[in-house]
């Protein structure tokens, strides 16, 4: 069975869905634990680089604990 480019393109596109949301997941949980409020910090970066869908989509489901 060979694996063909859209397989491939899919996968490449779920690594760095994982990676950004494991990468959300420890700043917000960062800013928690420092004391700062983890929805002020999403509002924040929201607009800059770090801001994209990933972001938007799963930062409401995590609490910072």
């Amino acid at each position: 069975m060979e694996i063909g480019a859209g397989n491939v393109t899919k996968l490449a596109n779920q690594v760095i869905v994982a990676l950004n949301i494991a990468a959300m997941s420890e700043a917000l949980t960062l800013a928690t634990k420092a004391g700062v409020n983890p929805d002020l910090v999403y509002q924040a970066i929201r607009g800059g680089l770090a801001g994209s869908t990933v972001l938007d989509a799963k930062a409401p489901m995590v609490d910072g604990s």
